[in-house]
Protein backbone atom coordinates (compact mmCIF):
# COMPACT_ATOMS: atom_id res chain seq x y z
CA UNK A 1 0.00 0.00 0.00
CA UNK A 2 1.05 3.27 -0.79
CA UNK A 3 -0.33 6.47 1.09
CA UNK A 4 0.20 9.88 0.30
CA UNK A 5 2.04 11.53 3.53
CA UNK A 6 0.74 14.99 2.50
CA UNK A 7 -2.67 14.09 2.17
CA UNK A 8 -3.19 11.23 4.16
CA UNK A 9 -4.41 9.56 0.79
CA UNK A 10 -4.42 5.96 -0.56
CA UNK A 11 -2.44 6.55 -3.61
CA UNK A 12 -2.00 2.50 -4.00
CA UNK A 13 -3.45 -0.81 -2.83
CA UNK A 14 -2.30 -4.14 -3.86
CA UNK A 15 -3.21 -7.14 -2.03
CA UNK A 16 -2.11 -10.78 -2.88
CA UNK A 17 -2.14 -14.11 -0.45
CA UNK A 18 -3.48 -17.46 -0.62
CA UNK A 19 -5.97 -16.57 2.28
CA UNK A 20 -7.12 -13.80 0.32
CA UNK A 21 -8.45 -16.67 -2.58
CA UNK A 22 -11.99 -18.05 -1.54
CA UNK A 23 -13.38 -19.75 -4.27
CA UNK A 24 -13.89 -18.93 -7.61
CA UNK A 25 -17.23 -17.83 -8.35
CA UNK A 26 -19.61 -19.14 -10.94
CA UNK A 27 -19.78 -17.49 -14.16
CA UNK A 28 -20.61 -18.48 -17.42
CA UNK A 29 -17.34 -18.43 -18.98
CA UNK A 30 -16.31 -21.43 -20.41
CA UNK A 31 -13.19 -21.80 -22.04
CA UNK A 32 -13.88 -24.11 -25.34
CA UNK A 33 -12.70 -27.46 -24.67
CA UNK A 34 -8.71 -27.77 -24.69
CA UNK A 35 -8.11 -24.16 -24.94
CA UNK A 36 -7.89 -21.99 -21.63
CA UNK A 37 -7.08 -17.79 -21.57
CA UNK A 38 -4.28 -19.14 -24.48
CA UNK A 39 -5.98 -20.49 -27.37
CA UNK A 40 -3.40 -23.23 -28.49
CA UNK A 41 -5.08 -22.96 -32.19
CA UNK A 42 -3.85 -19.16 -32.79
CA UNK A 43 -0.35 -18.50 -33.02
CA UNK A 44 1.80 -18.58 -30.10
CA UNK A 45 0.68 -16.78 -27.22
CA UNK A 46 -2.71 -15.20 -28.31
CA UNK A 47 -5.90 -14.57 -26.77
CA UNK A 48 -8.59 -16.72 -26.76
CA UNK A 49 -11.24 -13.74 -27.77
CA UNK A 50 -14.51 -15.88 -26.90
CA UNK A 51 -12.82 -16.17 -23.26
CA UNK A 52 -11.69 -12.46 -23.02
CA UNK A 53 -14.85 -11.08 -24.15
CA UNK A 54 -17.13 -12.69 -21.87
CA UNK A 55 -14.31 -11.79 -18.97
CA UNK A 56 -14.19 -7.80 -19.65
CA UNK A 57 -17.74 -7.42 -18.25
CA UNK A 58 -17.24 -9.40 -15.23
CA UNK A 59 -14.12 -7.58 -14.28
CA UNK A 60 -15.63 -4.19 -15.38
CA UNK A 61 -18.73 -4.68 -12.48
CA UNK A 62 -15.83 -6.41 -9.95
CA UNK A 63 -14.15 -3.27 -10.48
CA UNK A 64 -17.06 -0.92 -10.26
CA UNK A 65 -17.79 -2.59 -6.88
CA UNK A 66 -14.35 -1.95 -5.29
CA UNK A 67 -13.87 1.19 -6.28
CA UNK A 68 -17.42 2.21 -4.52
CA UNK A 69 -16.49 0.10 -1.60
CA UNK A 70 -13.40 2.19 -1.27
CA UNK A 71 -15.19 5.44 -3.08
CA UNK A 72 -12.53 5.79 -5.95
CA UNK A 73 -14.12 8.29 -8.71
CA UNK A 74 -14.22 6.06 -11.69
CA UNK A 75 -16.87 5.99 -13.73
CA UNK A 76 -20.57 4.10 -13.33
CA UNK A 77 -21.24 2.74 -14.68
CA UNK A 78 -18.06 1.39 -16.70
CA UNK A 79 -17.70 1.06 -20.12
CA UNK A 80 -15.29 0.66 -22.85
CA UNK A 81 -15.49 3.87 -23.45
CA UNK A 82 -14.02 4.17 -20.07
CA UNK A 83 -11.03 1.92 -21.00
CA UNK A 84 -7.74 3.10 -22.38
CA UNK A 85 -6.03 -0.29 -21.93
CA UNK A 86 -6.52 -4.11 -20.66
CA UNK A 87 -3.99 -6.32 -20.59
CA UNK A 88 -4.97 -10.06 -19.77
CA UNK A 89 -2.69 -12.59 -18.70
CA UNK A 90 -2.40 -16.37 -18.22
CA UNK A 91 -1.21 -17.11 -14.18
CA UNK A 92 -1.48 -20.47 -13.98
CA UNK A 93 -4.72 -20.87 -15.78
CA UNK A 94 -5.97 -18.02 -14.34
CA UNK A 95 -6.63 -14.56 -15.61
CA UNK A 96 -4.37 -11.67 -14.40
CA UNK A 97 -5.69 -8.77 -16.18
CA UNK A 98 -4.21 -4.98 -15.14
CA UNK A 99 -7.41 -2.39 -17.20
CA UNK A 100 -6.40 1.36 -17.15
CA UNK A 101 -8.81 3.81 -17.43
CA UNK A 102 -8.91 6.93 -19.71
CA UNK A 103 -8.87 9.10 -16.59
CA UNK A 104 -5.43 6.91 -15.43
CA UNK A 105 -6.77 4.65 -12.60
CA UNK A 106 -5.50 1.61 -13.15
CA UNK A 107 -6.71 -1.79 -11.70
CA UNK A 108 -5.46 -5.31 -11.38
CA UNK A 109 -7.80 -8.35 -11.39
CA UNK A 110 -6.35 -11.40 -10.26
CA UNK A 111 -8.05 -14.88 -10.03
CA UNK A 112 -11.54 -13.63 -9.56
CA UNK A 113 -11.44 -10.32 -7.76
CA UNK A 114 -10.01 -7.02 -7.87
CA UNK A 115 -6.69 -6.92 -5.76
CA UNK A 116 -5.38 -3.70 -6.50
CA UNK A 117 -5.06 -0.75 -7.87
CA UNK A 118 -3.02 2.29 -8.72
CA UNK A 119 -4.37 5.95 -8.52
CA UNK A 120 -3.26 8.23 -11.65
CA UNK A 121 -0.30 9.95 -9.36
CA UNK A 122 1.34 7.28 -7.18
CA UNK A 123 4.43 7.63 -7.01
CA UNK A 124 5.76 3.46 -8.00
CA UNK A 125 3.13 2.91 -11.12
CA UNK A 126 4.23 5.91 -13.85
CA UNK A 127 4.51 3.81 -16.45
CA UNK A 128 4.44 6.78 -19.13
CA UNK A 129 4.34 10.27 -16.64
CA UNK A 130 7.80 11.37 -16.06
CA UNK A 131 8.36 11.16 -12.27
CA UNK A 132 9.81 14.45 -10.08
CA UNK A 133 11.06 13.51 -6.87
CA UNK A 134 10.59 17.06 -5.91
CA UNK A 135 6.49 17.01 -6.66
CA UNK A 136 6.93 13.91 -3.79
CA UNK A 137 8.85 15.77 -1.38
CA UNK A 138 7.01 17.89 1.55
CA UNK A 139 5.84 17.93 4.70
CA UNK A 140 4.34 14.53 6.18
CA UNK A 141 1.01 15.11 7.99
CA UNK A 142 0.94 11.52 8.51
CA UNK A 143 2.64 9.22 11.25
CA UNK A 144 3.33 6.05 11.46
CA UNK A 145 0.57 5.15 13.56
CA UNK A 146 -1.78 7.29 11.31
CA UNK A 147 -0.61 5.39 8.09
CA UNK A 148 -1.29 2.26 9.56
CA UNK A 149 -4.74 3.07 10.61
CA UNK A 150 -5.47 4.32 7.34
CA UNK A 151 -4.26 1.01 5.51
CA UNK A 152 -6.95 -0.82 8.26
CA UNK A 153 -9.44 1.40 7.55
CA UNK A 154 -8.79 0.55 3.77
CA UNK A 155 -8.47 -3.09 4.02
CA UNK A 156 -12.17 -3.11 6.22
CA UNK A 157 -13.98 -1.19 3.38
CA UNK A 158 -12.33 -4.19 0.94
CA UNK A 159 -14.00 -6.60 3.37
CA UNK A 160 -11.03 -8.74 2.62
CA UNK A 161 -9.41 -10.62 5.52
CA UNK A 162 -6.50 -9.10 7.28
CA UNK A 163 -3.06 -10.27 6.59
Amino acid sequence: MEISGQTGQVESLLLRGRNLQGPSPRVSIVPPAGHGIFDSQLPAGRLNPEYAWKLIPIMFKAIEQYAEKLSLPIPHPLTTNNVARVELYDNGGWPHSEIELTNNWRFVYRHAMVNGYYAPDNFFASDSRTIRIKEFEGKWHLTTNQAVATVRQAMAKTQLPNQ
